[in-house]
């Protein structure tokens, strides 16, 4: 047994650690990523925190054609942004990036406009709590 001297000197003792902090590249995060999605039943927990959102448009000079465009906002908060896919084809461009929160809370504002009459604008917010994500849409009218 340890006498209460030998017991405070132990305490009072401090060890330094050198540790390598490393930063992971686009690729791999990327990948991580993918993978957490792919198999959410074994990365539940993870995947609830991960939002998805899809950014896309068309460009112009396609000929007559109405233009659309679906992009968002970081209102409130940190994240980090993945992107997960993008791709072009002929005027049309999208891009799918997961959304990881790094402050709580975190706000997205995601707008959608598209210059057709019959098709709808909205908006949507979504709101990264203590509770997860959660999200509301509203119809802009024309």
């Amino acid at each position: 047994m340890s006498s209460p001297e030998t017991s405070q000197t132990q305490l009072n003792q401090t060890q330094n650690l050198d540790i390598e902090v490393k930063y992971l590249d686009e690729e791999t995060m990327k990948n991580l990523v993918k993978n957490i999605l792919r198999e959410q039943d074994k990365f539940q927990r993870e995947a609830n925190l991960i939002l998805v959102l899809k950014r896309e448009g068309r460009r112009s000079g396609c000929g007559y054609v109405y233009l659309y465009k679906n992009d968002y906002e970081v209102l409130e908060g940190e994240v980090i942004e993945v992107t997960l896919d993008y791709g072009e084809y002929d005027c049309n461009w999208f891009e799918d990036v997961a959304i990881i929160p790094k402050t709580v809370p975190v706000i997205i504002v995601e707008r959608y406009h598209n210059d057709e009459p019959e098709v709808s604008d909205y908006i949507n917010v979504h709101v990264f709590g203590s509770d997860g994500w959660k999200g509301i849409r509203v119809f802009v009218p024309k």
